[in-house]
């Protein structure tokens, strides 16, 4: 990594209702801190605390939130082979960036005319 440069990471959490909760942050540690602090997710406010399971390094912020993505997308069972290092990590390239963050309809400012 060059010097300077931001990591960004994928982490799980497992909440205290028992659910697996899948985020994006630059420095986990702290964000499993604001996490348990109440100050993070509002899912994880209301469900918290929360216990790190597993967090995986991005190269870059757009492939972070890609995996982050495809990881929230997988079944239960799936995310828990994969923190047991029984199923490879999906690929983040196969995620659109349109998909992440979608674009919104803008609607016309032209008026419409009576025909």
């Amino acid at each position: 990594m060059l010097a300077g440069a931001m990591a960004h990471f994928v982490y799980i959490v497992l909440c205290a209702n028992g659910a697996l909760y899948t985020g994006y942050a630059v420095d986990v540690t702290a964000r499993v801190a604001a996490h348990n602090a109440g100050k993070g997710a509002k899912y994880t406010r209301m469900n918290g605390p929360v216990k790190l399971l597993a967090s995986w390094e991005a190269p870059d912020r757009m492939t972070a939130l890609k995996l982050e993505r495809r990881i929230k997308a997988l079944p239960r069972t799936h995310k828990l082979e994969l923190i047991a290092g029984r199923r490879p990590l999906p690929d983040a390239a196969a995620v659109q960036p349109s998909a992440i963050f979608p674009r919104r309809r803008v609607r016309s400012t032209r008026r419409k005319r009576n025909r």
